[in-house]
């Protein structure tokens, strides 16, 4: 148990708690405030990632390509991280402006954010085999497992209260709300190890250092872009 509590404590555990409480705050009172400030939110947030993921993209090619190569290379993956955002801000903001939207929001961070602790938590408490080093050497197989289960059992009665009080769908099912939660649980941990993949690639640790304990805003939010962009095309159908 001491090796446990040893690990949390060098790993800035605290930190990381305070910066996660911080923002889901932030979130959820930009969220309620109005339709125009959470616009504006997502605005910032969207330019800070695009920052970020320049710097990643020039750092990385500035050491292999030279001249008009390096440019046209910069161009390919700016395109496609630009696009990524974009698609991030588009899904939040159609949820927003849907009936109840605000609660749709909340419940979409209520996944993705219970499915990110629970899986930081987990892995380091009972992971024993972790993920190929080219993915992330740090998380593992029974982190991913748990933290899907764990989300499950954490939403599901989240889903049940809401419909209780009308502000989501009545008529979805348990089976159907479990699919859906599922599903989400699955994209936040695609969207984190998608993002992953790409600081391997780039030879990052991080893609900035402006949220304290957990690195950059891309960091922070990699788990929400591909579960939104989901969770868009869900209440689209």
């Amino acid at each position: 148990m001491n090796k446990i509590s040893d690990y949390f404590l060098k790993n800035n555990f605290i930190v990381r708690c305070f910066s996660s409480c911080f923002i889901v705050i932030a979130s959820l009172c930009v969220n309620f405030a109005s339709e125009h400030a959470f616009m504006l939110y997502l605005m910032v947030v969207g330019i800070m990632m695009i920052i970020e993921f320049q710097k990643m993209v020039s750092y990385h090619h500035a050491k292999i390509f030279t001249g008009i190569r390096r440019r046209l290379k910069l161009l390919e993956w700016m395109l496609l991280g630009i696009a990524y955002v974009l698609c991030f801000i588009d899904s939040m903001l159609y949820m927003r402006k849907m009936e109840n939207g605000q609660w749709l929001v909340v419940l979409l961070f209520a996944i993705v954010w219970t499915t990110d602790t629970s899986a930081y938590i987990s892995g380091k408490l009972f992971g024993k085999r972790c993920l190929p080093s080219y993915i992330s050497p740090t998380k593992t197989y029974e982190g991913l497992f748990l933290s899907i289960i764990i989300t499950v059992v954490v939403i599901c009665p989240l889903m049940e209260m809401m419909q209780k009080y009308n502000i989501y769908d009545s008529a979805a099912s348990c089976f159907s709300n479990i699919v859906l939660i599922l599903i989400l649980s699955i994209a936040s941990h695609c969207g984190d190890l998608l993002e992953s993949v790409l600081k391997r690639h780039f030879m990052v640790k991080d893609s900035g250092n402006v949220i304290p304990g957990h690195g950059g805003v891309l960091d922070r939010f990699d788990s929400m872009i591909f579960a939104s962009i989901i969770m868009r095309i869900y209440l689209s159908l």
